[in-house]
């Protein structure tokens, strides 16, 4: 996925704070990370249960443990036995 974020021109910070957004309108998002202002057409955060992002996005919201954990893996698709040739390869397994 990196490499294919790269090739586009897509930006990935790691190890960077979300400060909060000031701007949201039509025609892109004005944000604070690491408290300097930047712009996109799109935002897309990922975090957890005590995700920052979420506090910006909506404050009424409070972080709730379900007791449901995921646990994901990686392994080559030619390593997996499907039911049949063009069997949709869109998931978790």
């Amino acid at each position: 996925m990196r490499q294919m974020l790269t090739e586009r021109g897509v930006q990935t910070h790691y190890e960077s704070r979300f400060n909060g957004i000031f701007s949201d309108t039509n025609d892109g998002v004005e944000l604070l990370i690491n408290e300097q202002a930047r712009s996109a057409s799109l935002l897309a955060g990922a975090d957890g249960i005590y995700s920052s992002i979420r506090r910006h996005l909506d404050s009424s919201i409070s972080p709730e443990y379900t007791g449901v954990v995921g646990v994901f893996s990686h392994i080559k698709r030619a390593s997996v036995a499907w039911p049949y040739e063009d069997y949709e390869r869109n998931a978790t397994i």
